[in-house]
């Protein structure tokens, strides 16, 4: 899960320059928005109040990487929702959380 997530290409190339794809389908569980240099990037598991488990990690992981290929970007922001930003780990997962970076 995780080789397929560090290889999908979520980045579209137009007249040479590659932009952040924002497509809704384009993550699980975050949503990408890109507003002038701005890369908005919010948490999207409601139901848990955006607690985290390996598949968000997987799209944060990826949405900043791709993001950051972005010539277009200046800045990336991180949001939650109004209720809250994260609940913390995820306890009902299986209970191993592995953390890791994306070497740039």
């Amino acid at each position: 899960m995780i080789r397929k997530a560090l290889t999908r290409n979520f980045l579209t190339v137009i007249n040479g320059v590659r932009l952040l794809n924002v497509d809704a389908a384009a993550y699980e569980t975050v949503l990408v928005e890109k507003r002038e240099k701005v890369a908005l990037i919010q948490l999207n598991r409601p139901k848990a109040l955006n607690s985290i488990n390996l598949q968000v990690i997987e799209d944060l992981n990826a949405a900043v990487k791709d993001a950051n290929s972005d010539s277009d970007i200046g800045a990336i922001v991180l949001t939650g929702s109004k209720k809250a930003f994260a609940a913390g780990a995820d306890i009902k997962d299986d209970g191993t959380i592995i953390f890791f970076l994306i070497p740039t």
